[in-house]
């Protein structure tokens, strides 16, 4: 079956293309972490001699290696950095928390246990600690990192640490030809502006959603947009350079990522078919393939009839067209599998190895996240979501009508239901309403015959009126060190200097006679809102002994395979959750 080449995306989560991914024009990997054939555990191979170098070493899947250094989740579900000159012993004293590979760059961000982010060379010796305030952090490309900071904000900073770019935008890109598309959202009014940023920081032009629907990256001066139907370009000021081509399909931002300018040609779509055209729109490879992607040298992954193959921009066959998967590991040398096993080829279609692989590794983590909460800072956050008088928006005069929308269901099934789950724009997070009653109920006729009536259920009906009482939000800290009892005495700190005062349950009431109060269990805190001094849950609270989560979004090496695919998805930006908007 053939895999997909995946590209994550950062907020968070963001793209590494296989010919060019980051500080380094062109990735040419020396070693290639493997399983053998019959092995569960992972080996290394010299990529140019096809050699195993270490067999049967590492039990979890080691990351790419690059400048001879790679990651490798041990048994504690922490990181540890080796080289290729000794994979005995880590480069690390301690290990990491979250880990990035050095694709591409000599210094990564990377965050120990308890502790903020810090950057680090390949001898894992650390080069900067980033303030306290930056939550993520992205690998770096343009010389530059993308970070966010406890605002959920995104800026960039360089390889000494210093922030270049303030955080101001919801949503960034990597740098690209010295372009990062970055963004901030208007939710009230669901628009999205854009703004093309230099690595000064200069906004060279900006436009909005309503102008174009997707957006790629920029490449030898071109940024591919979609509007309506089309593909365009567009040049570094904002200009319309020209139409590249129709599509007849909504995968957009699917379509926006394969159709880019590189080499002097663009990939386009015609129908369900792709080709070339050189730099003055003419085509020069009718659209006959079901998939092109550019790699770089004027070569492209090519697809027809289910399997892949490497073409040249005169269409001339470098690889035939007989593999189930493919991926470049230098301009000479390609991974290949049909089905079960994968070996090693060169540009001419000869084996490089004399071992079978059953699975090999180039994967990558593109954004760290910090491991250090400040509990008084904490506290404050969660009290900067609420007033005496509502919280996260939500005050005690709405009533069920208020949230006509979130019903999602019909009347009966919310005949047994207090509560009403929404995700709040406001603080980006799942949120809890209690009523005070429930939301619906049922109705009755009547029929009278002879002497008697008889009730009838007639249906149910919404308790538009009910009384909004309470708002629960949520708050996962299981990931950090056990600090969420330290977090409630500080919350109760900062509500005293208010004028709250301590009441029953475990909750701080406000002169305006609403209530409080922070529960917490496995590492999850609650905050628990009343608009009411009517009856009110106790608080419950479970402090944890220790933190044993897996970072979120961390398993094995919590990154993305780069294996040519069914359906190619690439895209080159931040997500925050985790780091977007593409």
């Amino acid at each position: 079956m053939v895999r997909c080449l995946k590209f994550f995306l950062l907020s968070l989560l963001a793209v590494m293309t296989v010919s060019c991914s980051n500080e380094d024009e062109n990735i040419e990997y020396e070693y290639l972490p493997v399983k053998l054939v019959g092995s569960d555990t992972w080996s290394i191979l010299n990529v140019k001699t096809g050699e195993v170098v270490f067999r049967d070493e590492f039990k979890n899947k080691p990351s790419a290696i690059y400048h001879d250094v790679f990651f490798v989740k041990n048994d504690k579900g922490t990181f540890d950095y080796y080289s290729v000159k000794d994979v005995k012993k880590p480069l690390n004293k301690t290990s990491y928390y979250m880990a990035i590979d050095f694709v591409g760059s000599d210094i990564v961000p990377a965050t120990l246990p308890g502790k903020q982010i810090t950057l680090i060379n390949t001898k894992c010796e650390e080069v900067a600690v980033l303030d306290k305030s930056i939550e993520r952090c992205g690998r770096f490309k343009g010389g530059l990192a993308p970070f966010m900071d406890d605002a959920d904000k995104w800026g960039f900073l360089d390889k000494k640490g210093n922030i270049v770019i303030k955080a101001k935008y919801d949503d960034v890109s990597w740098f690209n030809d010295g372009v990062a598309v970055c963004a901030t959202k208007d939710v009230a009014s669901d628009v999205t502006t854009y703004y093309a940023v230099d690595t000064d920081g200069k906004e060279l032009f900006k436009f909005t959603s309503k102008d174009y629907k997707a957006i790629g990256s920029y490449s030898e001066g071109y940024l591919p947009v979609v509007k309506d139907d089309e593909i365009i370009y567009l040049d570094k000021t904002g200009k319309k350079v020209y139409s590249l081509c129709n599509l007849n399909d909504t995968t957009s931002t699917y379509m926006v990522n394969l159709c880019t300018y590189g080499d002097g040609r663009s990939v386009f779509i015609e129908g369900d078919m792709f080709g070339l055209k050189d730099k003055e729109n003419n085509i020069i490879l009718r659209a006959k393939y079901d998939l092109l992607y550019n790699i770089g040298e004027g070569r492209y992954f090519a697809k027809k009839d289910d399997k892949f193959g490497v073409i040249d921009y005169e269409d001339n066959v470098v690889l035939d067209f007989k593999y189930e998967e493919i991926d470049k590991l230098r301009d000479d040398v390609f991974v290949v599998g049909n089905g079960k096993t994968k070996t090693l080829v060169n540009d001419k279609g000869e084996d490089v190895t004399n071992v079978n692989i059953s699975d090999y590794s180039l994967d990558y983590v593109n954004v760290v996240k910090s491991n250090y909460l400040d509990p008084k800072d904490y506290a404050q956050k969660i009290a900067n979501s609420f007033t005496e008088t509502s919280c996260a928006g939500y005050t005690g005069k709405m009533t069920l009508r208020d949230f006509k929308a979130e019903l999602t269901y019909g009347e009966s099934y919310y005949s047994d239901e207090m509560t009403l789950t929404i995700n709040n724009e406001n603080t980006g997070r799942t949120v809890l309403l209690l009523f005070d009653k429930y939301l619906s109920r049922q109705t009755y006729r009547y029929e009278t015959y002879y002497y008697w009536t008889y009730r009838y259920p007639a249906g149910y009906v919404f308790n538009y009126d009910a009384k909004l009482r309470g708002v629960f939000i949520t708050y996962d800290i299981s990931e950090y060190e056990p600090v969420e009892a330290k977090v409630a005495e500080e919350f109760e700190k900062l509500l005293k200097a208010k004028g709250y005062k301590s009441v029953d349950g475990g909750y701080m009431e406000s002169p305006k006679g609403t209530a409080a109060g922070l529960a917490y269990d496995e590492g999850v805190i609650t905050l628990c809102y009343y608009f009411d001094d009517g009856y009110r849950v106790d608080l419950a609270r479970n402090a944890r002994k220790s933190n044993k989560k897996t970072p979120e979004g961390v398993d094995d090496v919590a990154a993305y395979d780069s294996v040519a695919m069914d359906d190619y998805y690439a895209v080159d930006s931040l997500v925050a959750d985790s780091v977007g908007y593409y």
